[in-house]
Formats: structure tokens, C-alpha cells, sequence
């Protein structure tokens, strides 16, 4: 399950070796402000993603529909 996350923390920091010699990166720069906020929110959405899989909520959980009442 460690895949997707090492997947694009990989992506992430070769991304970021790129832009830092394009030169673009620095404390003031809105491009690092944005890809620090996107990576910062897949990572959370991603948390989250697996915290609902891995802890269902039992309240969520509906029973499974008849094909044919499900359609009326």
C-alpha cells in the first residue's frame, strides 16, 4: 500500500530538483508556496483515503440493493 505515496514523493522531489535549477523556487516564491500547498493536500486526502478504507465507519455502510428496486 506504500506504493502510491512513494510514487509521487519521488515524482515530488525530482520535480522539485527541476525547478530548483530553473531557478524558480525560494521562500518568497508563489511556485514553491503551490506545490508545497498541492503536496501537502494530496498527501492529507491520501491519509484520508486510507483511513476510510482501513476504519470503515459502520454508520456508512448501506445494505446492498436488489438490481431491480434500485432502478425504480
Amino acid at each position: 500500500m506504500n506504493l502510491l505515496p512513494g510514487g509521487f514523493k519521488h515524482g515530488f522531489r525530482e520535480a522539485r530538483e527541476i525547478l530548483s535549477g530553473l531557478s524558480v523556487l525560494g521562500a518568497d516564491s508563489l511556485v514553491e508556496q503551490g506545490i508545497n500547498q498541492t503536496f501537502a493536500l494530496v498527501m492529507k486526502d491520501y491519509d484520508d483515503f486510507l483511513a476510510t478504507k482501513l476504519n470503515p465507519c459502520p454508520a456508512a455502510k448501506t445494505p446492498p440493493q436488489d438490481a431491480g428496486t434500485a432502478l425504480r
